[in-house]
């Protein structure tokens, strides 16, 4: 917690400020940055002056040992007048570019204190809430400010921001404004991507109507939300902390090829419940999703081939073991693209960093993870004094058939087998929507929707 105004700074700042200065006379500003982070992240927007100014002029050291002296010329600008809310927006926009949402959320609530209805400041906070997962912050700041009624672009980030928190009336009211006060703006070529933005929360909205009565979606509903936000089927949770702490995502996957085969049988009962028969699995073009696509193969019974770009369009199930895995540029924009029989299916999927669009089916969430296959799994193993020690495995360079038939022949054990009835019903029901309000498994045309950071479904994360 932060200092109310006026008290003493934290007694641990003086020596968090000293270590700092000791990694950068060291030459470790990474060390540096590091010790300095948490500290704005967590100061409360009210801290005193004189700690906050102690804290900008560290962030401008840091900066500069970091970037040089050109790059941390603004931060120190920033230090040097701390109240200046053009010093402020300039570095907040550079902290969201370098992805240090916390840091820029933490200048721009300073900015806030000084200008509450700053529009710049407003536009420049509501994303970096939204990548620290503060939805419900943002909806706060955005009705705060009184900027709703003045731009769509405001109206429609209270109404996303009220969706990610489960508040779906007020999202339903917001956009209604929005489409009655600023309909010229969203008409045109100007106006297309404001208006493309406006139907994808209209979609989620479609999504959540239908699945009402069917999924429960409460807090806990992380199958139901998933649907309605990115209309991503998700067909296993993690038992961990299911009910309380991680309500169904995994935070560091050791991931195994039992989870593998489960996640295959799900999607095979998912597919045969939806009468859905792709012709053959197209294997991305990356050795984990080669492995995880022979396996598909074997377990579908469905001939298997390679993606390449002359065959992109073709009917087929797209198997991948991760999109954050794959680096072919032609495939991920490829499979940006629904067409018609063609199915997207990913085993795993980075819930706190996601890649910018769903798959259509994915097994797991997690925020970090080892594939099965890959080096890092921890085991304990006798050592030559008979004591047991930690010791981590090295990668598996077999062939990728050989692996394959791992996952083929596994054992679930103590896999969780996921309840499939739930995300079936909801897939049914959601069969009478647009093509464009669809989950994906259902689409045949149009963009991916965006993979969404944040949910109504809360989880502990690593920090």
């Amino acid at each position: 917690m932060a200092n109310p105004p006026d008290s003493e700074p934290a007694p641990n700042f003086e020596a968090a400020r000293a270590q700092i200065l000791a990694h950068l006379e060291q030459g470790e500003a990474p060390a540096a940055y590091e010790l300095l982070r948490p500290l704005l992240e967590d100061a409360d927007a009210s801290a005193d002056a004189e700690t906050f100014g102690a804290q900008l002029a560290l962030l401008a050291q840091v900066s500069e040992a970091l970037g040089g002296s050109e790059y941390a010329a603004p931060f120190h600008a920033l230090a040097a007048a701390p109240t200046d809310l053009g010093a402020i927006h300039t570095v907040a926009y550079e902290l969201h570019e370098q992805r240090q949402f916390g840091v820029a959320a933490r200048l721009l609530r300073h900015g806030l204190v000084l200008a509450p209805a700053h529009p710049r400041l407003v536009a420049e906070l509501v994303p970096n809430l939204e990548a620290t997962f503060a939805n419900l912050e943002a909806v706060v700041v955005l009705q705060r400010s009184g900027l709703v009624a003045a731009s769509p672009i405001f109206g429609y980030s209270l109404a996303f921001n009220a969706v990610m928190i489960g508040e779906v009336e007020l999202a339903r009211a917001s956009l209604g404004e929005l489409r009655k006060r600023f309909a010229e703006a969203l008409e045109g070529e100007d106006g297309e991507p404001l208006a493309e933005m406006v139907t994808s929360v209209e979609a989620m909205l479609a999504r959540h109507g239908a699945l009402r009565g069917v999924c429960p979606l409460d807090a806990h509903d992380l199958v139901g939300w998933q649907l309605v936000l990115g209309g991503g089927a998700l067909l296993h949770r993690s038992p961990a902390g299911l009910e309380d702490a991680m309500r169904g995502r995994y935070a560091m996957l050791y991931d195994n090829y039992a989870l593998q085969r489960e996640g295959l049988d799900s999607l095979a009962a998912v597919l045969g419940a939806l009468e859905l028969r792709p012709p053959e699995v197209v294997a991305g073009p990356e050795r984990g999703a080669q492995i995880l696509a022979a396996a598909a193969g074997s377990v579908l019974g469905l001939p298997v081939r390679p993606w390449s770009l002359e065959g992109a369009g073709q009917p087929g199930l797209v198997v991948v073991d991760e999109l954050e895995a794959i680096e072919d540029g032609a495939f991920l924009e490829a499979m940006s693209e629904h067409r018609p029989g063609q199915l997207l299916y990913a085993h795993a999927s980075c819930w706190t960093d996601p890649f910018f669009y769903s798959p259509d089916l994915g097994t797991a969430l997690h925020q970090h993870r080892v594939a099965p296959w890959a080096a890092g799994h921890p085991r304990m193993v006798e050592g030559a004094d008979g004591e047991l020690e930690l010791e981590v495995s090295g990668g598996d360079d077999g062939p990728v058939e050989a692996l394959a038939q791992r996952i083929v022949d596994a054992e679930l054990g103590e896999v969780r087998v996921e309840d499939r009835s739930a995300l079936i019903a909801g897939l049914q029901v959601l069969r009478d929507l647009p093509e464009g309000a669809r989950p994906g498994v259902l689409r045949s045309a149009g963009r991916r929707t965006i993979q969404r950071t944040g949910s109504p479904v809360p989880s502990n994360r690593f920090v």
